[in-house]
């Protein structure tokens, strides 16, 4: 078990106040140092309707240093494609926080599956590594023995990337020491595949502007 994650729960950052995505880290930090003795370092947002451009700001203040999505570069009809999969993201203020953009937030660790999403990697000639979320089904499900089996055979199989089991943490510290990453992205992290998600929210955003 990883400990990590940075906030409270896994929460949309579109409609809510400043503050109150502030606290979100405020409490969740808390939280995890208290129960765990761990000082989280990891935004860990797989699954969020797109990312506010205030963001960086905020986790910069918070004391938070990555940021993972699973979601944001999914389209399903036409729309801009956000270019990186990873990348040094700069909100509003020129904050930077290395972010990742993961290929999918489940991955059954066939041969197929991997090199279909190491061929998807944007950055893959300024970094060697991917970080790959795997699990069993949409919902937070575990690992499997199929899938550690796999994990086992595919540490060095030839015609494919060597894989290795690391955590985030280890992922975004070696990519911050050792590569030389050149890819910025300026701005809110849009999600186009679900647009006009919101507009049926009038209540919960009558409540978020009234709790202000």
């Amino acid at each position: 078990i990883i400990i990590e994650g940075g906030t409270w729960v896994e929460m949309d950052t579109n409609i809510p106040s400043g503050e109150s995505l502030i606290r979100q880290f405020q409490f969740g930090k808390r939280f995890i140092k208290e129960e765990f003795g761990v000082e989280s370092r990891i935004f860990w947002l797989p699954d969020s309707f797109g990312v506010s451009a205030a963001m960086p700001q905020i986790m910069k203040g918070c004391k938070i240093d990555y940021f993972a999505n699973a979601k944001v570069r999914w389209l399903y009809n036409d729309g801009d494609v956000i270019p990186h999969s990873l990348f040094l993201w700069k909100g509003i203020d020129g904050s930077g926080i290395l972010s990742t953009i993961l290929i999918g937030y489940e991955c059954p660790m066939l041969p197929e599956n991997l090199i279909n999403r190491w061929s998807m990697q944007p950055e893959k000639e300024e970094v060697p590594i991917q970080l790959i979320a795997f699990g069993y089904g949409d919902g937070g499900g575990g690992t499997t023995r199929t899938q550690l089996e796999y994990i086992a055979r595919e540490e060095d199989l030839e015609g494919m990337p060597k894989v290795v089991q690391k955590s985030p943490n280890e992922f975004f510290e070696y990519v911050e020491k050792e590569c030389n990453l050149n890819s910025t992205f300026v701005g809110e992290l849009y999600f186009a595949a679900h647009r006009g998600t919101y507009t049926s929210q009038a209540k919960t955003k009558r409540g978020n502007r009234k709790c202000e």
